[in-house]
């Protein structure tokens, strides 16, 4: 039996493998145990590829637009194929890069799903049968798309977040059910496309997490644009008929009886479902609460040798925060082995996490929003900064707010 390693993380996104650098740069004896590429779904399928085809999609709308810088142009139009391949190239590259640093910091690499046996063990039923051994291991399993009850993914007429960035062709019509910062960027970029775009939300704002106004900012901006956007409305009675999808609309500004709405294409953009199912987690004690890994604030689960960071210990689901955790959870780790270098351990202050959508016009914020927080908050005097000579109309880029 080989010697137990000191640290197995358990996927290799965002961050499993920050923590697994991290771990290894503390002088532990690292393994990282991940199903697909390195990178996880932000560098493969989220974050990076998405921002490719944001990327893309802004600069057909400004080529569409350079009439107005005094640039004439004439039968632009987007090379649909070529757009997703270099959105393909991009996460490839990233991912490499990622293999390199693992590689670089001597971290072994396995490849499969991971079982535990007990709490000191894990087996990887679906590729090489092996068991591995470890003194400690970092659940870094992300989370996957939920689906719209009744309608699972095809990846033709029902897509997911990665089956939208892969499809062959500009659909005509898509139905985004649900506005948060997914739904919102697929939004921008099928628009721009040329697709017929029609988002709803169940809640009374789209991005839901964002302050009320900025919210209703972007809003005004997509609706000018041609985008259909419906709040306060939930989706109901999903069928597929001649290929297309068809749904029920009720809620807000809709008649009493609904409407139904006949679209090429369905984006679900409704939540994640946490990666903690079929790993035994349960079984060896791990406490679960609504799927997510249950940890104290040094990302600790109820089984004192096993840690839970990123999106599968729960919100916010974001990159960076899993990121900041894996570092947290691996320096955690190497002062309970009694690392004399680490002896000030400082948590997150979850208050003050940055968040980024990158449609067009972008909205970013950083700590509580008005409602959150219950009070409120005095307006900026420069709400409309950007009519201000030195930078809008130098871009004529004059949408845009800020709220301090």
């Amino acid at each position: 039996m080989p010697e137990p390693y000191d640290l197995t993380v358990i996927g290799a996104g965002p961050g499993g493998y920050v923590a697994a650098i991290r771990g290894a740069q503390l002088g532990m004896n690292v393994c990282i145990v991940e199903k697909e590429r390195p990178g996880g779904i932000c560098l493969n399928w989220g974050c990076i590829p998405t921002k490719s085809l944001l990327e893309s999609a802004h600069l057909l709308d400004k080529v569409y637009s350079a009439k107005e810088y005094g640039i004439e142009l004439s039968n632009a139009k987007p090379d649909f194929p070529a757009i997703i391949r270099r959105s393909r190239n991009v996460a490839d590259s990233m991912a490499s890069g990622v293999e390199f640093l693992l590689n670089k910091n001597k971290i072994i690499r396995k490849k499969g799903s991971a079982v535990f046996k007990d709490s000191n063990t894990i087996w990887l039923p679906d590729t090489s049968k092996e068991e591995i051994t470890s003194k400690h291991f970092i659940l870094a399993t992300g989370a996957r798309a939920r689906e719209l009850p009744g309608l699972p993914f095809d990846g033709t007429a029902v897509l997911s977040s990665k089956t939208a960035m892969i499809q062959e062709k500009i659909p005509e019509s898509l139905l985004i059910v649900g506005a948060g910062a997914i739904g919102v960027e697929f939004a921008d970029f099928y628009s721009t496309m040329g697709t017929k775009v029609t988002l709803v939300e169940m809640m009374d704002q789209i991005l839901p997490v964002e302050d009320k106004e900025i919210s209703a900012f972007l809003e005004k901006s997509f609706v000018k644009r041609g985008i259909r956007v419906l709040t306060g409305v939930g989706v109901s009675n999903p069928s597929i008929e001649n290929g297309k999808v068809k749904v029920l609309l009720k809620g807000k500004n809709l008649p009493e009886s609904g409407e139904i709405l006949e679209t090429e294409k369905i984006l679900v953009s409704i939540g994640l479902v946490p990666n903690t199912d079929s790993m035994n987690l349960e079984e060896i004690g791990v406490f679960l609460q609504k799927g997510f890994v249950k940890t104290d604030t040094q990302y600790k689960t109820s089984v004192p040798n096993i840690y839970a960071i990123g999106d599968c210990n729960g919100p916010p689901l974001l990159a960076h925060v899993a990121s900041m955790e894996g570092i947290k959870a691996a320096e955690a780790i190497s002062i309970q082995t009694g690392n004399p270098h680490l002896l000030n351990y400082l948590p997150i202050n979850y208050d003050a996490i940055p968040g980024c959508t990158y449609c067009h016009p972008e909205v970013a914020s950083v700590g509580f929003t008005e409602k959150k927080r219950s009070i409120w908050v005095t307006r900026s005097a420069s709400e409309n900064f950007l009519l201000s000579p030195a930078v809008g109309p130098k871009r004529w880029e004059t949408r845009g707010a800020l709220r301090k």
